[in-house]
């Protein structure tokens, strides 16, 4: 989505959904490479970029082990880390990931 902003430059809202179950990981390195290139080039012409959705990734090492759970991470399970991302863009995770969000009927409690 692109929307105008007042001093002539574009907010582009980009939403993924990544591949998941992906031996080996080609799909998924392909997926970032294509969404990299678009981030860039909408960077470089002067436009805010925010990318979000479900990138099918754990965002850094830090979420592999950041939850207590008994089961074993599978093996399809990637990491995505800064390093991934192109120059002068930077990874923003949440503030609130010990909160869980709990949905009762038309009633959210956090």
């Amino acid at each position: 989505m692109c929307f105008p902003v007042k001093n002539g430059k574009f907010l582009m809202m980009i939403n993924s959904h990544m591949s998941s179950y992906d031996k080996g990981g080609k799909m998924r390195k392909a997926q970032m490479k294509l969404i990299s290139s678009v981030m860039e080039h909408e960077y470089r012409a002067g436009n805010y970029v925010i990318v979000g959705g479900d990138f099918n990734h754990a965002l850094g090492k830090d979420m592999m082990t950041h939850f207590e759970h008994q089961e074993k991470i599978p093996s399809w399970v990637s990491v995505l880390d800064q390093g991934m991302l192109p120059k002068d863009f930077t990874m923003v995770k949440a503030t609130n990931r010990e909160k869980s969000i709990h949905s009762t009927g038309d009633r959210h409690e956090v």
